[in-house]
């Protein structure tokens, strides 16, 4: 068990490469290998936050571990220059105030997300070949274009997650700067479905009103007698494949 609680930086568990100089003064950059960082409750409260954090590594491996981050930024796993990273089967829950600016003192800045993959400020190797799958990542923030996930390195997968993040969810939840990134079967849908109804519309069937001045794509097969109730709102309900209603009622308002 890991728990910290800070006034400004908070770190839990890190693994790091550090240069040296041998006797011609010739610089090395060792690489952190075939480490496994499992079943630890990873609890952080503090202003710049970092749950797990490795740096210049290869083959490591993040998984089954309970991260739990209260603070102005934080990152749950974050990797700088290493590849063939598995991070999964991971839950990680941050709530980030965002009070302050970002931290980019560190090798993995302090942006809020729940899994970070980056090149760091000295690019001592591209960090390429990571997979992160399996994981739950919920992410409460102030600003609306927090991902659940963030990478801005090339070739490496995100699928298979459970992502919500005030960027999106599912596959939206993602934010991808890189290039030839795997970004797939990421869930919840994003789309409206019937399994994500209750995302955007209440108990009593009347659209979120945060969904206002929005394109909504709806796909699939729902439940007979489905309510779809628009009050107050303009939006655009956008079908790019089959959907299915079935005696459902649509009502509209001012």
């Amino acid at each position: 068990t890991v728990n910290v609680i800070s006034d400004n930086m908070a770190y839990g568990i890190i693994a790091e490469g550090f240069f040296y100089m041998d006797d011609d003064y010739n610089m090395d950059w060792p690489t952190v290998e075939d480490n496994i960082i499992a079943n630890n409750e990873i609890t952080l409260k503090g202003k710049d936050a970092w749950a797990v954090e490795i740096v210049i590594g290869t083959e490591n491996t993040v998984e089954y571990n309970n991260i739990t981050i209260v603070a102005s930024n934080g990152v749950g796993v974050g990797i700088a220059d290493c590849d063939a990273t598995i991070i999964e089967n991971n839950n990680i829950d941050i709530t980030a105030t965002q009070e302050s600016g970002i931290n980019n003192g560190d090798a993995v800045d302090s942006y809020t997300t729940g899994v970070k993959i980056t090149p760091s400020n000295s690019r001592i190797k591209s960090p390429h070949e990571n997979n992160v799958t399996s994981n739950n990542i919920t992410i409460i923030a102030t600003n609306d274009d927090v991902s659940a996930v963030n990478v801005t390195s090339d070739d490496n997968i995100i699928s298979s997650n459970y992502l919500l993040s005030p960027a999106g969810r599912g596959d939206k939840a993602v934010s991808d700067t890189g290039e030839d990134n795997t970004i797939e079967n990421n869930i919840p849908d994003y789309r409206l479905t019937d399994d994500t109804y209750s995302f955007y519309f209440d108990e009593n069937g009347i659209l979120n009103e945060e969904y206002n001045n929005t394109e909504i794509p709806i796909y699939g097969d729902f439940t007979e007698n489905t309510q779809f109730i628009f009050e107050g709102v303009n939006v655009t309900i956008k079908a790019d494949d089959l959907a299915t209603l079935h005696d459902s009622q649509i009502i509209t308002g001012n």
